[in-house]
This record gives C-alpha cells, sequence and structure tokens, in this order.
C-alpha cells in the first residue's frame, strides 16, 4: 500500500510517497518536485520567479 503527502513549501509543491508492506512499518519510498512547464521554451520548471528576489 502506497501513502501521497502533498506539501507546499514557498511556492513549490512536492509529493512525498510513503510505502507499507502488508501490515509492516510505514517507510519512505520517495520524494516527487511538481514541475511546471515554460510555455515558450516547453522545458519543465521547478521554480518560478526570480531566486535572488524570493
Amino acid at each position: 500500500m502506497y501513502y501521497e503527502f502533498i506539501s507546499v513549501i514557498k511556492r513549490n509543491r512536492v509529493k512525498i510517497i510513503v510505502k507499507q508492506i502488508d501490515n509492516g512499518k510505514k517507510f519512505f519510498w520517495s520524494i516527487i518536485p511538481f514541475w511546471g512547464m515554460d510555455k515558450e521554451t516547453i522545458t519543465r520548471l521547478l521554480h518560478e520567479g526570480i531566486p535572488e528576489e524570493d
């Protein structure tokens, strides 16, 4: 079984995945950033804005 948690840190979203096998302990499985898309260049963006000013 997998559990998914979503967190927002400043303006960035991340998913935390926790896994549980049968009735055993739950353990950290993965962290997945939320990627945005730059519509002009069609590339993935993790951060938006100007980092020096954020």
